[in-house]
């Protein structure tokens, strides 16, 4: 994983992942269904039997170039160490710990893009915000109070639309925020982006909820 001490390789992983010995992909699980039980369901579901390629093994390929024969089905069909090459297995037993780095370089990313975007967000939205009020507040003074009722159903709409938004680039905002005390709701700052808490607008319809 990426930590200060351990920032994320970003050329050794890509390097594993294009190594010209790699096996060509898309890869594909091959499933079975357990039999065991003979006519009675043993209960053990599915289970892989290998993975296909869209290349033959390297011993397929030997046997159609001296046989000049065409691959057969099987010969896509990987299921021995040897079917795989040492770039293929480098790939394989390091994405355990690629993957999970990755992932998270990409959330730490999104989240500095929506920090640096946040200012112009809120300005828009407050906008936005601000035409609805007024656009209510002529409603009331011409006396159409279903009209003005409408205006604030509408920017309720959009202001859930926007705590979905912000909920969607803080996942972590609102899962937190339903399990915990009031006390720790009342803290600055949202522990997953740095955003203050106030400014969360899920924050405002999870209390009304």
């Amino acid at each position: 994983m990426t930590t200060p001490d351990r920032p994320l390789d970003l050329d050794t992983i890509l390097a594993r992942a294009t190594h010209e010995r790699l096996t060509p992909g898309p890869w594909r699980l091959e499933r079975e269904s357990c039999d065991c039980g003979g006519d009675y369901p043993c209960g053990h579901g599915m289970y892989v039997t290998g993975v296909v390629t869209p290349t033959p093994t390297y011993f397929a390929a030997e046997r159609c170039k001296r046989s000049g024969e065409q691959p057969r089905d099987y010969d896509f069909h990987r299921i021995d160490i040897g079917d795989f090459t040492d770039a293929d297995w480098e790939l394989m037993a390091h994405a355990r710990e690629d993957v999970p780095a990755l992932a998270a370089e990409i959330r730490r990313l999104r989240a500095r893009v929506t920090e640096l975007e946040r200012p112009a967000v809120e300005a828009k939205r407050a906008e936005i915000r601000q035409s609805f009020v007024e656009l209510s507040a002529q409603c009331e003074q011409d006396r159409d109070y279903e009209g003005a009722f409408n205006v604030q159903c509408q920017l309720r709409e959009r202001e859930e639309q926007w705590g979905a938004e912000d909920a969607a680039n803080c996942p972590g905002f609102e899962k937190e925020y339903q399990g915990v005390s009031d006390a720790k709701r009342r803290l600055a700052n949202c522990k997953h982006c740095g955003q203050p808490r106030a400014k969360h607008p899920v924050a405002a319809a999870l209390v009304e909820a």
